[in-house]
């Protein structure tokens, strides 16, 4: 996809809000008609791509049920950060 037009759309209500410019403007319907065909080449798609989604859904799927999924866990800078946040939280300023 080279262009996203739902998300051009949006911008554009952005900056139309903004600069109090004609809705007009704005073309929501030309990425409606590109996320539906995309949906439409998923579901329909020859090269295997439906049913690799489909197996990595059913996979996390079981391992949810089973429980194998390991734990997420935050890299250790993360986890200082925000342990240094909620310490902050409790002192009075």
């Amino acid at each position: 996809m080279d262009e996203d037009f739902a998300c051009t759309a949006r911008l554009m209500e952005i900056v139309c809000a903004l600069y109090n410019l004609p809705q007009q403007l704005v073309d929501q319907e030309r990425g409606q008609q590109q996320y539906a065909s995309l949906q439409r080449m998923v579901v329909t798609d020859t090269s295997g791509v439906a049913s690799l989604l489909r197996r990595l859904e059913e996979r996390y799927d079981r391992e949810q049920r089973e429980g194998d999924s390991p734990p997420t866990s935050l890299p250790p800078n993360i986890e200082q950060f925000l342990r240094d946040l909620d310490s902050g939280l409790d002192k009075p300023p």
